[in-house]
């Protein structure tokens, strides 16, 4: 099968998150299962117009807020004439709109959405385009009532269907992560080390994290906070300024990006990853720490209730806020034999996502 992806942004991207990855670990393996795999995206400052990675070829044009204007004028002169036999949109905040464009033929036409933004365009977008985005959502969703798409989290399938595309048509395809575990699961040494990882960016809510923390340090004193992940210098200089404000700047550390394997190092260290997001996909962060044996302790929003179990993986808060964050966490870091339960859990329940069923699963999806 000849499949072309689109998605606004590819794994080279510095500004590469979650989506990305998925498309990259799936499209590799299906390159390997002997499908022709190109990915058509965004191009960014110092990359490659076109290059190869891992089998998938990546073609660059645009920039964010332009790649789909861009792909539409390819696929016109260029793409259409290519063989491609499946098409799949990403749709990621602005939508390449396909089903107005690619119609008829045997190509079948496929869309993937991680999540629908809702409530994030408040939070990452300014006036007017934050309420323009609102508004537009759901008209341009009308679009794909007729598409065959996936998601990856059943939340995301309800919230699809709240916006009127058929049930019949949503297929969940699950996320997957890197299979390789260690052998014995740390024990996360004395203390408290409390985990966030994820882009500094306010629909993250990383200043939730800090401000739960500064509770929990009342009772534990001997609580770190490890904040992983970058973002805009003026919002990352806002956290910093919190914490200073909170008398926390001995006990939070700010590491920046950092490689994978710091990461992981990071995570097998950690007693608890706290995340605070307005809303995801799935929560690919919670699933990465739970292979490493450290449980989550998580906001009630879209994904992360997919990606923890309640009371058996980790714990999901009763109320979005800080306050009932730092007392779920110190509550969990209380009971050593329920904190040592939920890390054997978290660890076993990591093990059914793997990149091998994801594209087990996309491969059924795209076939179908």
């Amino acid at each position: 099968m000849n499949i072309l992806f689109l998605c606004w942004r590819d794994v080279k991207n510095p500004r590469a998150g979650g989506a990305e990855v998925y498309i990259f670990e799936v499209g590799k393996r299906l390159n390997a299962r002997g499908h022709s795999v190109t990915l058509f995206t965004a191009a960014f400052p110092g990359c490659a117009p076109e290059e190869s990675i891992d089998g998938v070829r990546v073609i660059r044009q645009g920039a964010q807020v332009t790649v789909q204007w861009r792909f539409y004028r390819w696929w016109r002169r260029q793409g259409q004439n290519d063989g491609y036999d499946t098409v799949v949109e990403t749709v990621n905040t602005i939508p390449f709109l396909t089903p107005l464009y690619i119609r008829g033929g045997k190509m079948r036409r496929k869309a993937l959405f991680f999540q629908l933004c809702g409530r994030v365009w408040w939070y990452e977008s300014v006036f007017p385009l934050n309420v323009i985005g609102f508004l537009l959502e759901p008209l341009y969703l009308l679009a794909y009532r007729r598409t065959h798409v996936a998601t990856i989290s059943e939340s995301s399938r309800k919230d699809l269907v709240r916006h009127g595309v058929p049930g019949r048509l949503v297929d969940i395809c699950p996320v997957g992560i890197d299979a390789r575990q260690p052998e014995t699961i740390a024990s996360g040494g004395d203390g408290l080390n409390i985990l966030f990882v994820g882009r500094l960016t306010p629909s993250k809510r990383p200043d939730h994290v800090i401000k739960a923390f500064a509770k929990i340090r009342l009772t534990r004193a001997d609580a770190r906070l490890w904040i992983v992940g970058d973002g805009k210098p003026r919002f990352k200089a806002g956290l910093e300024r919190l914490v200073r404000a909170l008398g926390l700047e001995r006990d939070v550390t700010f590491f920046g990006r950092v490689s994978e394997d710091g990461k992981a190092r990071l995570m097998r260290e950690a007693h608890v990853i706290a995340v605070t997001s307005v809303k995801e996909g799935w929560g690919l962060v919670v699933t990465e720490a739970a292979a490493r044996g450290t449980p989550a302790v998580v906001y009630d929003v879209d994904g992360l209730r997919d990606s923890v179990r309640g009371g058996v993986t980790g714990v999901v808060c009763g109320e979005n806020t800080p306050e009932v964050l730092s007392r779920e966490v110190l509550a969990l870091a209380a009971d050593a034999f329920r904190l040592e339960k939920m890390r054997n859990n978290a660890r076993a329940f990591s093990s059914e996502f793997t990149w091998e069923k994801a594209t087990e699963a996309f491969e059924r999806f795209i076939g179908s």
